[in-house]
């Protein structure tokens, strides 16, 4: 399954990112391990986002399992929402929105092409801090739809007992209703050495 997810990366140009489940889920360390997490996602977003790069974030068969629910809620927010929001605290929301409008400048308009003048937002010194609010909240949405499409997700489920599936598709609705299934069987050997003949 890791190596059909590896091809599918390779014949897209994507570039692949394996996380890890964390094993500790109390304390610093399963905090740590969160933080680890929502920087790897910070980073891939950024990096979909600012230079138009294809990733695919490849999850590990431990994401499957209840000790990966902290984890997974970005994940599902992603999936459900297009914005992983738990990754995002605000200076790191500002500072990605900077990097993208640094190489990527706001449009003069959010208006229609065509239209007056006086539908324009001004974003200058006069501008009032309502303004300036819906002028980043476009941006953010403007980064965002740059990303979503760039960035896929990959989780290899367990094969055989799939009791902890079933309860994390349960409380993360993302991974039934915005996921593509494909579920690869175990060959036969007698097949797998036919084909290799």
């Amino acid at each position: 399954r890791r190596s059909v997810a590896l091809l599918a990366a390779f014949v897209a140009g994507a570039k692949v990112s394996e996380a890890q489940a964390a094993a500790p889920t109390l304390g610093a360390a399963a905090a740590g391990a969160l933080e680890a997490f929502h920087r790897l996602l910070r980073e891939l977003f950024i990096d979909c986002a600012t230079n138009g790069t294809r990733h695919m974030l490849l999850l590990n068969e431990d994401f499957a399992s209840r000790k990966s629910w902290p984890l997974l809620g970005a994940i599902d927010a992603l999936l459900r929402f297009g914005d992983p929001f738990d990754a995002w605290t605000p200076e790191t929301r500002d500072k990605a929105l900077s990097d993208f409008l640094r190489r990527d400048p706001a449009p003069a308009t959010d208006a229609a092409p065509g239209a007056p003048a006086t539908s324009r937002r001004s974003s200058g010194p006069s501008a009032t801090s309502a303004e300036v609010s819906a002028d980043v909240d476009a941006a953010w949405r403007r980064f965002l739809r740059r990303a979503r499409p760039l960035l896929h997700v990959v989780l290899r489920a367990p094969l055989g007992d799939n009791s902890d599936l079933r309860a994390t598709c349960c409380e993360f609705p993302g991974f039934v209703t915005r996921c593509a299934w494909d579920r690869y069987w175990p060959w036969p050997e007698e097949t797998a050495t036919s084909i290799a003949h």
